[in-house]
């Protein structure tokens, strides 16, 4: 807010922890999401992806779930960009996530892709077109 000065509102409407995919942690089932559409965005910068990367998040499966991530990431985006206010959307991409040490990896209990998730694993290209 400070760095737009008074000109723009700034809300945010994160909650840490969660997710684009559908399930128990998915950010559509937040209170923060729904709040959205009443602040009527004229910009909205959207940025999800890093807890979609943890195993725990896809099950102990040796590859990321990319077709999912990618329709579930397209859904939130085109929620968004259909709110009354018919925002623009600014898509943030996550860093990337790699692989722990195997401590780590123990005491999670699922196995882990070799290298990093977000870049070997999810194709830029795709979410960009």
């Amino acid at each position: 807010q400070a760095a737009l000065g008074e000109a723009f509102v700034v809300g945010s409407f994160s909650h840490g922890g969660r997710t684009a995919a559908d399930g128990p942690a998915a950010l559509r089932r937040t209170a923060e999401w729904r709040s959205v559409s009443c602040f009527r965005p004229d910009v909205v910068v959207l940025m999800v992806g890093s807890n979609d990367a943890k195993p725990e998040t896809w099950g102990p499966a040796m590859a990321f779930p990319r077709d999912g991530y990618v329709e579930a990431l397209l859904s939130l985006a085109r929620e968004l960009l259909s709110l009354p206010s018919r925002p623009r959307l600014l898509l943030l991409v996550p860093p990337p996530a790699h692989a722990v040490d195997a401590a780590e990896a123990a005491l999670l209990g699922v196995g882990y892709p070799r290298g990093s998730v977000g870049g070997a694993n999810l194709d830029k290209g795709v979410i960009s077109t």
